[in-house]
């Protein structure tokens, strides 16, 4: 074996070992180093007894709307969420026509149609299209205030 040799065979055994010796070092390094405390999830906010969804295209014409249902969610922070979607966006048509409606709309817990009972008869109402026209304010409040009291038996 030539001195050209035998300096290669010892550089390979020495890379060799100082291979293995720097991953058995990395791996009782791994294994010194603390573990990270588990993630706690934080408590679930309580789910909203009155989901509102409401898709209308935010232009002057439909403001009021919006307004309205801002006013009347800040009026009910615990029991009503709402979710306003302007139509007029792409996201927003995107999502408008995934409801199914063919003109603007309320969903109220997921649908806009629901019974109410007025003058001690039981009555549909509609939140589609304009409010004011279409439908009132006040069918609006008597859906929201006949599904709370349901919605907190419930819990």
């Amino acid at each position: 074996m030539t001195g050209s040799m035998r300096v290669m065979r010892y550089s390979v055994l020495v890379c060799i070992g100082l291979a293995l010796a720097l991953c058995w070092q990395a791996a009782a390094w791994a294994g010194a180093q603390p573990k990270p405390a588990p993630v706690k999830a934080a408590p679930a906010k309580a789910k909203p007894a009155v989901e509102i969804k409401a898709y209308y295209p935010l232009n002057s014409d439909h403001k009021y709307i919006k307004e309205y249902l801002e006013k009347f969610a800040k009026a009910h922070p615990r029991e009503v969420s709402l979710e306003f979607i302007d139509t007029q966006t792409s996201a927003g048509r995107k999502a408008w026509m995934k409801t199914g409606l063919s003109c603007a709309g309320v969903f109220v817990n997921g649908k806009t149609r629901h019974e109410i009972k007025r003058n001690g008869k039981s009555e549909t109402v509609d939140f589609v299209k304009r409010m004011d026209v279409f439908w009132s304010r006040k069918d609006f409040e008597t859906v929201v205030s006949q599904l709370l009291p349901a919605a907190k038996k419930g819990k």
